[in-house]
């Protein structure tokens, strides 16, 4: 069991296919730490904590607790980070410490939606 603290930036679920034919969703998660070198991480997460983070704004704060599954697959390893429990602590969220947006035609961010980042 790891854990890591940060800000919950995004969360993306795909349909896929395995090579047996199966249909799965494979579902991603970024959080946003303090880190100064590569301060955003990815991780997959399971029908339990995809139903709970589909609920929760992004920006929000808290605590995410993982593992770390390595396999081998035709002579490479890979790993996997599979978050298991998530515990939003603070009720303040990324937005409410962001200053105002510029209006628009004044040098402002060319209609991004900050709330939903293209990623």
């Amino acid at each position: 069991m790891s854990e890591i603290k940060g800000k919950f930036i995004h969360f993306e679920e795909v349909d896929k296919t395995s090579k047996a034919g199966k249909p799965y969703k494979q579902r991603t998660v970024l959080i946003e730490t303090n880190d100064q070198y590569s301060p955003v991480k990815a991780f997959q997460c399971n029908d339990k904590v995809s139903e709970y983070l589909s609920k929760i704004p992004y920006g929000s704060i808290g605590t995410f607790q993982y593992n770390i599954n390595s396999a081998q697959s035709g002579g490479s390893w890979f790993t996997n980070l599979s978050i298991y429990r998530v515990d939003i602590s603070a009720t303040e969220t990324h937005e409410a410490n962001q200053p105002p947006a510029p209006a628009a035609n004044n040098g402002g961010y060319g209609g991004e939606n900050i709330n939903n980042p293209p990623f």
